[in-house]
């Protein structure tokens, strides 16, 4: 509602009675007026009542102008308007960053070390294309190599956890092993906004897909292909210790 503009002498209005289209109110006190409305009480109780649905005597007297009474009842359904939808918009977003949290929470894994092994699992079948919208630190050359790459978020506290574990596999294996991070959401500079130091380059996948075509639900998980660019180990950083990988790439090595 538009604020009521006061006047000096509103406070003094009296009228016994005062006709607003086909309702009549009584006893009547004017608390105020402006470009549309008038404020009042009355035997009733307290209402407001539009300017132009008053008499040419009363509209004299709270000096209503149709073109301004009009412009101001525009103003105000604009306003009115930009209102919902911020309020709409804020509605939207609170449920957004809700529905994110708790996807990021179910995402979000310390302590599950096991291989996510099912009859959808992706062990054995050919990694899905890395496709990234840009990588920092130079594009890995993959060809003839085996693959690591380690799938984090920079709001994920576990996957920052472990970025020291996979930095040491790196310079432990990068000789042969071709390595990578892979940050699944639009991110600007991941590494500076997560603090912590990455040894290999990083992608950026703001559709995730990556994530979804090898069925991955949680972070941080970890996933080493074979030189034939096979899947060959998924699961949690903290259970792919050196020796575990220098037994995969020795099972699997090249012929």
């Amino acid at each position: 509602m538009a604020a009521v503009g006061l006047s000096a002498f509103a406070a003094q209005i009296k009228l016994p009675s005062m006709q607003v289209g086909s309702r009549t109110y009584r006893s009547v006190t004017v608390l105020g007026f402006n470009a549309t409305d008038v404020y009042f009480t009355h035997r009733g109780g307290i209402s407001n009542a539009k300017l132009k649905f008053l008499s040419p005597e009363l509209q004299q007297m709270f000096a209503y102008d149709e073109k301004a009474s009009e412009e101001a009842e525009r103003q105000q359904m604009e306003d009115n308007a930009l209102f919902q939808q911020s309020v709409g918009a804020k509605a939207e977003v609170s449920f957004q960053q809700s529905r994110i949290a708790e996807r990021r929470l179910e995402m979000t894994s310390d302590v599950n070390l096991s291989d996510p092994l099912s009859d959808k699992s992706p062990i054995g079948l050919p990694l899905p294309e890395l496709k990234v919208v840009r990588w920092i630190g130079g594009k890995p050359e993959t060809r003839e190599r085996y693959q690591l790459v380690f799938l984090w978020a920079p709001w994920s506290k576990a996957s920052i956890k472990y970025f020291p574990d996979v930095n040491a596999l790196y310079g432990k294996f990068s000789k042969d092993v071709a390595f990578a991070s892979l940050v699944s959401e639009d991110a600007n500079d991941p590494e500076a906004e997560a603090g912590v130091r990455v040894d290999f380059p990083t992608g950026i996948d703001p559709s995730a897909k990556f994530l979804e075509r090898l069925g991955i639900t949680s972070l941080p998980q970890v996933v080493l292909a074979d030189h034939n660019g096979v899947v060959r180990y998924i699961g949690h950083p903290a259970a792919l210790t050196e020796k575990r990988m220098a037994d995969i790439m020795e099972h699997f090595k090249k012929d």
